[in-house]
């Protein structure tokens, strides 16, 4: 985990590695502030190689890293560009050449999909084992893929990806790549995640979220997109319906990065592998947003959930009927309904939350007092405070509990015509 959160910094924090950066002492203070944030000096200690992987990682694309931690100095790091193009590589047309005699480990229309090949692992070890002494200045990642390239006859379109053991070529498709652009559906599981195939596709999602947790991911994705792309304070309807998944698919995308060192042709794959799995848990979040931006007394929140109300529309000469916002039953759910739940949700669970973060607090206290052994007035004092903030979280739970019926039936409802889009019911000449 502690790889994946530094990474995660690195990106937040300088975007992109430049060859001139320079990492100062305020640089090292803020990073390990950060640090702190979530990990102890022991975990820091104990996991540095982690740390120094993320950073290795990070800078990787500009040149080889030399890496050093020590308590005293905290991070420091120097970078060596990159002196020899792949292109120029000495080891270049030695690579050909492995690549080229060893047709047979090369697997065309890998897992059944037509625009793959698979590199397969007897390559990739003898090219291995050719760089393993190299002292060559080169990008060793690079310079594989630019060889496989040149030895496959393969146009600068085609993507070649590196996973744990093997090469996979994707072959760029004029018609497949117009299919991406196009919005992703709640109900396509039937087309490849980006061109690659599922299997390899469903490995590296289980790689990366092996330690880190998916739902985390997509919370923290989504939350990046309500403040820009996603903002409920103007957003229309029809913009939601055209652009929402597109957008959670790209940040999802981008996020990946933080976790991944892959290309991000494969990462759009990892991307929309999640989407398609995770929709229902995508849209719970949206829910909750568009509750939180009602209980705000957003108007255009509210007038834009209002707008799945089953009524027809014509748009571009053709007519469509938008999804209507009903509870199991088949009962339209009312402005009055929406409304009134999202004040009972929100405005209980932010009192439950306010009330468990001095319960957090007001434990410090006690904690201290009572290794003190002193104080021992004050220390009954913290207990009844202790005890009343208990039963008041105790309370609010049950208002919750008792009016849980009504709050899961709305956002039930809400979650199910969010993933809706309006169907066409023909043409017309008006």
């Amino acid at each position: 985990m502690i790889y994946q959160y530094t990474k995660r910094y690195l990106k937040d924090t300088y975007k992109e590695p430049t060859e001139n950066f320079q990492w100062k002492s305020l640089d090292t203070l803020r990073f390990l502030q950060h640090i702190q944030l979530r990990y102890s000096d022991e975990v820091l200690q104990k996991e540095i190689k982690e740390v120094k992987e993320a950073f290795k990682d990070f800078f990787e694309p500009i040149g080889t890293l030399l890496f050093r931690y020590t308590e005293e100095y905290g991070v420091r790091f120097k970078i060596f560009p990159y002196r020899v193009k792949p292109q120029e590589s000495e080891h270049l047309e030695r690579i050909i050449k492995i690549i080229k005699k060893n047709k047979k480990h090369i697997q065309v229309c890998y897992e059944g999909q037509e625009n793959q090949i698979a590199i397969l692992g007897k390559i990739r070890r003898d090219i291995d084992a050719l760089m393993f002494d190299s002292k060559e200045s080169v990008h060793k990642k690079e310079l594989t893929k630019y060889a496989i390239k040149k030895a496959l006859h393969l146009s600068e379109k085609d993507i070649v990806v590196e996973l744990k053991r093997i090469y996979i070529v994707k072959i760029f498709d004029e018609n497949a790549q117009e299919e991406i652009e196009k919005p992703l559906e709640s109900t396509d599981t039937v087309k490849t995640h980006n061109g690659y195939a599922k299997e390899n596709i469903e490995k590296s999602y289980n790689a990366i979220f092996k330690k880190a947790d998916v739902k985390e991911f997509i919370q923290n994705a989504l939350e990046k997109t309500f403040t820009d792309k996603l903002d409920f304070t103007h957003m229309s309807h029809d913009y939601y319906e055209k652009k929402s998944l597109k957008i959670i698919h790209a940040q999802m995308a981008q996020d990946l990065s933080y976790y991944s060192a892959l290309e991000n042709d494969y990462l759009c794959g990892i991307a929309t592998y999640i989407l398609r799995n995770h929709i229902y848990y995508i849209h719970e979040i949206i829910t909750f947003k568009l509750l939180e931006e009602i209980y705000k007394k957003n108007q255009n929140a509210t007038d834009f959930l209002l707008q799945f109300n089953g009524s027809i529309i014509l748009q571009n000469g053709r007519k469509y009927k938008l999804p209507s916002l009903q509870d199991k039953n088949a009962q339209k759910i009312s402005s009055a309904m929406i409304t009134s739940t999202a004040f009972l949700y929100i405005n209980l669970q932010n009192k439950i939350r306010t009330l468990k973060e001095k319960l957090k607090e007001l434990d410090k206290k006690i904690i201290t007092l009572e290794f003190a052994s002193k104080e021992n007035a004050q220390l009954e004092s913290l207990y009844t405070q202790e005890k009343n903030i208990k039963y008041d979280i105790v309370c609010y739970e049950k208002d919750l509990s008792q009016k849980h019926e009504q709050i899961e039936s709305v956002k039930e409802a809400i979650t199910t015509v969010l993933m809706s889009r309006k169907k066409p019911l023909g043409t017309s000449n008006a």
